[in-house]
């Protein structure tokens, strides 16, 4: 059997307030919508605990929440997805983090966000998470760069191996003052942020990965490609795999099950990353499918169907 993997998620989490509208109004101005209004829980840590559990992992969170309702909340919705929440902190000087997103018509949407307790984490509640003696740290970059590194040195010290999904990537985070990665993984935007390359073709993208070795020590490059899969590189060798052909109602969450599919699947085949690739491409087309939020996240069964009906591409 298999080994089910650990992973600790060291990332943000707050409620986000989602409101479907037409447009958004114009400086002064008041509009009125019928789009509907929603709270889901929100943040990169959140998002990635949740879809690792979902997927079948044993996930731990370890974030920052206030002493309120919102904090409680969380910490209720957590524990009925299945996410290991001994290593969360309950702030009574801060409150929880929160965001507003507005979603449009067009497709367009804007987001704020504030981070609030998110702020505050520190060093002893990021060592005391590693108790959990996880497989892989899955680190989040949504977070104050002090914490992010510390959170990266810990894990060096203690020889976790850290993947870090850069989607979407701080411009002002100094990369290379990280400790090797085992799996540096981002999207197409955040690519040519770093490089200044548009990841579009082969050629182009092993320029890119080729630049990233310059920029961010990792094992392992990947870039995902939305609807044209992934590209993988390691130093010498490279692999595109090609994506589902589905019909995408809902890009938001698909690179955060992407993530989590990797790192399950990497774990489990015993390092074997272009296997892990395949697995993570299913699970990001099957999430495009859903509506884009933690609770259409796919499960380790839909999944399999998924892929029982559609091939491992």
């Amino acid at each position: 059997m298999r080994p089910i993997p650990c992973i600790l998620t060291i990332g943000s989490a707050h409620m986000e307030l989602v409101m479907h509208l037409q447009a958004v109004p114009s400086p002064g101005e008041t509009l009125l919508s019928d789009g509907g209004v929603v709270c889901v829980p929100g943040g990169k840590g959140t998002q990635g605990a949740v879809a690792l559990a979902r997927l079948g992992a044993r996930s731990v969170l370890c974030a920052r929440l206030g002493q309120d309702d919102y904090g409680e909340q969380l910490c209720r919705i957590y524990r009925e997805e299945g996410v290991d929440t001994r290593f969360l902190g309950f702030d009574p000087a801060a409150a929880t983090g929160a965001s507003a997103f507005l979603l449009e018509e067009s497709g367009e949407s804007r987001c704020v966000v504030w981070r609030g307790a998110n702020d505050r984490m520190d060093r002893e509640q990021i060592a005391a998470a590693f108790a959990c003696m996880p497989d892989i740290l899955s680190l989040q970059p949504d977070l104050p760069f002090e914490v992010f590194t510390a959170a990266a040195q810990e894990a060096r010290d203690r020889g976790v191996p850290i993947v870090l999904d850069a989607s979407p990537l701080a411009p002002h985070y100094p990369l290379p003052e990280l400790p090797e990665l085992e799996i540096f993984c981002l999207g197409e935007d955040a690519t040519f942020l770093y490089t200044g390359i548009h990841p579009y073709g082969t050629d182009a993208c092993l320029r890119a990965a080729i630049d990233l070795t310059r920029k961010v020590s990792a094992r392992h490059y990947v870039i995902k490609l939305g609807n044209r899969g992934c590209f993988l590189f390691d130093g010498r060798r490279h692999h595109i795999i090609g994506a589902y052909p589905v019909v995408a109602a809902d890009t938001s969450l698909a690179g955060d099950a992407f993530a989590a599919a990797m790192m399950i699947e990497y774990v489990r085949g015993g390092g074997q990353l272009l296997d892990a690739c395949r697995y993570a491409n299913a699970a990001g087309a099957l999430t495009v499918t859903q509506p884009g939020n933690v609770f259409s996240l796919p499960t380790k069964d839909e999944l399999v169907s998924f892929i029982d009906k559609n091939g491992l591409r």
